[in-house]
């Protein structure tokens, strides 16, 4: 279950911080749609945020790396659930930017998704390094 758990994150990781990274504007626009990250905030996101996830999921196959980028993975979902449960409950009707281009709007749905993230991270930091 642990390699699973370890090809599908560092996909979901790579394949999110390629398309932030290859579209830098639209990902800072989705951001201000949210209307809650002052724009210094938004700056470092957009440079850092992309390639933080493209490092993170690349450690996953990494056997030395692959504990610290779990780590980094669990927070970064911890951080993901929190902004887009704050995003739902005041009805901001955006995209997540989750995917850059592929992004569908905020939803519950999202939430969930992020929640197994987190609990596959946790596993492979938990057990799998």
């Amino acid at each position: 279950m642990g390699y699973v758990f370890v090809l599908v994150l560092s996909l979901v990781f790579l394949l999110s911080g390629i398309l932030k990274a290859i579209s830098p504007g639209e990902f800072k626009e989705t951001l201000l749609s949210y209307g809650m990250f002052p724009p210094w905030m938004i700056k470092m996101a957009v440079i850092f945020l992309p390639w933080a996830e493209i490092l993170a999921g690349a450690g996953l196959l990494i056997p030395f790396l692959r504990r610290p980028a779990a780590l980094v993975l669990a927070l970064m979902n911890i951080v993901f659930i929190g902004i887009l449960t704050v995003a739902l409950k005041r009805g901001i009707h955006a995209a997540c930017g989750c995917f850059g281009t592929l992004s569908r709007e905020i939803s519950f749905r999202a939430v969930l998704r992020d929640t197994a993230l987190l609990a596959m991270s946790l596993y492979i930091y938990l057990h799998f390094a």
